[in-house]
């Protein structure tokens, strides 16, 4: 059970599971400090976001930069308008992640989320816990160890956050890992949201074909149709 607690630094506002206060430090945000205590256990800076994966407490942990994607990337990397501290892309998605943890869903349980306002612009963090030993969807279908009965699992877990009425506002192959014991989660809930109504559910499915097609045109010699058919006899099996 996640216990939510919040703490106001000045500038700094940090949200984290008040079971975790003695782990908890501020300092966890600073990749600076992370490598001066030799917690580091690897760094990806590719594409929008910028990661540290982390050792800490006998955990492993994952903190995220939240940076800006696309042209207004080119400008502002990292800077987001404030219109209140319960609005910010960190708080929503800690609190998303929280909601989705106590109901059991497979996604990364949230450890500790951080703003800091600067006027009326903030930057942001968000730390999960770890998930080890888990490949992309890309990466293995890529790979070709994708058989179908994994694709209709895939295709269960995305059901599984439906049923909640959970959006997923980038569903696509690189944000659905999946571990060695075949476990699917979903990850990368940034402006994720808890949705009424059905209308936004096909699209999220649409924009994952989107991403496999792209994925399947580098990949020609597997069979796109067959498997995706898969995933939707998973999603629809209730």
């Amino acid at each position: 059970m996640i216990n939510v607690c919040e703490r106001h630094e000045g500038a700094d506002y940090f949200i984290f599971d008040e079971n975790h206060q003695e782990t908890f430090t501020p300092s966890l945000f600073s990749p600076t400090f992370l490598s001066e205590q030799n917690c580091l256990i690897s760094t990806n800076m590719q594409g929008r976001g910028s990661a540290w994966a982390f050792h800490w407490q006998d955990q492993n942990y994952v903190l995220r930069h939240y940076r800006r994607g696309g042209l207004p990337a080119k400008v502002n990397k990292d800077l987001y308008l404030w219109s209140g501290l319960q609005n910010t892309r960190a708080w929503h998605e800690w609190r998303l992640l929280a909601t989705a943890s106590a109901w059991q869903l497979p996604c990364p349980q949230p450890f500790a989320a951080h703003v800091r306002r600067s006027g009326l612009m903030y930057q942001a963090d968000l730390i999960t816990r770890h998930l080890p030993g888990t490949h992309t969807l890309a990466e293995r279908f890529i790979a070709g160890s994708l058989p179908r009965p994994l694709w209709h699992k895939v295709g269960t877990t995305i059901r599984q956050f439906h049923d909640h009425q959970i959006f997923h506002a980038d569903l696509n192959a690189n944000n659905i890992l999946i571990d060695e014991a075949d476990r699917v989660f979903l990850i990368d809930f940034d402006r994720g949201t808890l949705r009424k109504g059905r209308y936004w559910k096909q699209q999220n499915l649409s924009r994952l074909h989107r991403s496999l097609q792209k994925v399947w045109s580098a990949s020609s010699r597997k069979n796109l149709p067959s498997f995706w058919t898969a995933l939707l006899e998973g999603y629809a099996h209730t």
